[in-house]
């Protein structure tokens, strides 16, 4: 929305925002949403996988010297 404030004309808000309004009624509103939460999710686990990778081969590599 802060975007629809600061960039769009005045000319335009209603119409966009009235459209916004009956969009977030559909299930493609839902659908967004929720692929939204889906793909946070799989970042934060692959995040966290790349975390525990990375940190056991630190510590194998410890042993090669």
């Amino acid at each position: 929305m802060a975007i629809l404030k600061k960039v769009i004309p005045e000319t335009q808000k209603d119409v966009l925002l009235e459209e916004f309004k009956s969009w977030k009624q559909t299930l493609d509103c839902t659908e967004f949403w929720r692929e939204g939460r889906r793909i946070r999710a799989l970042a934060v686990v692959d995040d966290n996988c790349a975390d525990t990778v990375n940190s056991r081969f630190v510590a194998s590599s410890q042993d090669l010297k």
